[in-house]
């Protein structure tokens, strides 16, 4: 019992550093698949400016309406379009960017950090939790994404692998069809081949058996000499027999002879 313990806990590592690299590797070829700009770098890039376009709109709207009672709307709408383009990763940078620029730039005192205090810690608390609810829907759809890739891998694999034993079972059954043909071939060869000879022994027999019918004179040795005879005579009979049979099945396989059912 121990021993088991012991070898799968020695295999669990091996899985789990298996399983890391298929992700890892499932992860690689998701980024190599979706275009340039939609890629995490740029992500990071783009989210400054998207950030600083939020900011100035938040200010000309409450600077036209003299007050915005969310201001954070236009930051939400940020992370969300960060989140759907470029994912995870970006998303939440772009929350860290929102957090600073409402602190800096909406909440009161304006102008100056105030993560110091309390109340303005408090005023960021739902737009982080909502900001990190909205970056973690990203994450589930991203995994989602790639499960979607690695299920698409292994239908490939199987397909591909179905493939192979497709085209080797087909390989084998032409082998196997030749293989039948020859067997054909030796069996109409070999039953022509026979059948001269035989004919020839039972057409001998049965001369001798009739030059012994014509004797008058029985003798023993005679008798014994009739007795043998009709044995080779009824032996070559059966051969005949079984030669022909041969030659009906190989005339059947090959197409020359069709059976037709009757009712």
């Amino acid at each position: 019992m121990k021993t088991i313990q012991t070898t799968r806990q020695k295999e669990q590592p091996h899985l789990v550093h298996v399983s890391l690299h298929k992700n890892v590797a499932l992860r690689k070829q998701y980024v190599a698949t979706i275009p340039t700009w939609r890629r995490p770098i740029v992500g990071y890039t783009a989210t400054i400016p998207i950030t600083a376009f939020d900011v100035v709109s938040t200010l000309t709207l409450q600077h036209m309406l003299g007050h915005v009672y969310f201001p954070g709307a236009f930051s939400f709408l940020t992370i969300t379009i960060v989140a759907l383009i470029w994912g995870v990763g970006p998303s939440l940078f772009a929350i860290l960017l929102c957090m600073l620029a409402l602190d800096y730039f909406i909440i009161p005192p304006i102008g100056q950090f105030a993560f110091h205090d309390i109340i303005g810690t408090l005023q960021l608390i739902p737009f982080f939790l909502t900001g990190l609810v909205i970056s973690l829907i990203t994450a589930q759809r991203e995994r989602a994404r790639l499960r979607s890739l690695a299920a698409e891998q292994d239908l490939q694999s199987y397909a591909d692998e179905l493939e192979t034993t497709n085209t080797h079972l087909e390989a084998v059954n032409r082998q196997l069809k030749d293989t039948d043909q020859l067997k054909d071939r030796f069996l109409s060869i070999a039953s022509h081949e026979l059948k001269t000879p035989i004919t020839s022994i039972r057409g001998q027999a049965q001369l001798a058996l009739r030059r012994l019918a014509k004797q008058k004179m029985k003798t023993q040795e005679l008798n014994e000499m009739h007795s043998t005879l009709e044995k080779i005579n009824e032996q070559t009979t059966r051969l005949t027999t079984l030669v022909d049979e041969l030659l009906d099945v190989s005339s059947i396989r090959s197409g020359k002879i069709q059976l037709h059912k009757r009712e």
